[in-house]
């Protein structure tokens, strides 16, 4: 589901998923709203029968240095990365999941500037990431829990323009990731065994000036 009405990609991406005989639907929905994503839940329940995972995708930015950024901007930037997460823990809470995965950003172990609130909704996913793992262990949850702090990708809701692209490429030597380079580095994202997960990819040789990095 998502916050925006289906457009002309979105519906692009499933009819490709379903000619390759995938069974995909679309609702759309503040992942925030209880109410909202109670019914989906239900709804998914009754008409196929059980919710094996969940990929907490959603975001929103307002990129402006904090000074200048108002109550409504942070509430709008927080809300899906925080009250967003905790209601779909909440609400699939019941069901025996096989894996309950967030995606975070770099933003949110390492920061950047325009990005305070931001950086601050993604460190909230990577310690409840962490808070939620510990209830599977508990027997209160279930299924993998994992948080990954993802760099720039080309594709996906957040897209990256070619002024951006460039600007990377030149950068300090992370690279903006393409969809495979992605899904190899969530495969060994999930099998690292942690709850929160730093993948990056790009140039070793040209780190960024006066960071630390850990590499997976």
């Amino acid at each position: 589901n998502g916050r925006s009405a289906p457009d002309a990609r979105t519906a692009t991406h499933l009819e490709r998923l379903r000619a390759e005989g995938a069974t995909v639907e679309y609702a759309r929905a503040d992942v925030a709203d209880d109410a909202a994503m109670r019914a989906i839940v239900a709804g998914i329940e009754r008409d196929h029968g059980g919710l094996h995972g969940v990929l907490h995708c959603a975001g929103v930015t307002r990129d402006r240095l904090i000074t200048g950024s108002s109550s409504h901007d942070a509430r709008t930037v927080l809300a899906p990365k925080t009250a967003g997460v905790v209601t779909l823990d909440e609400m699939t809470a019941h069901l025996p999941l096989e894996f309950f995965l967030l995606f975070s950003s770099l933003a949110g172990a390492v920061g950047n500037v325009g990005q305070a609130v931001y950086a601050a909704g993604n460190a909230f996913m990577d310690h409840y990431a962490a808070h939620r793992a510990s209830l599977v262990a508990r027997g209160e949850r279930h299924g993998r829990t994992l948080s990954a702090d993802w760099q720039l990708w080309q594709d996906g809701g957040m897209t990256v323009n070619a002024q951006v692209s460039c600007a990377a490429a030149d950068g300090p030597g992370l690279a903006v990731l393409d969809r495979a380079t992605g899904l190899v580095l969530l495969d060994a994202c999930a099998a690292t065994g942690e709850s929160h997960v730093l993948p990056l990819a790009g140039d070793a040789a040209r780190p960024a000036p006066a960071r630390r990095w850990t590499r997976v």
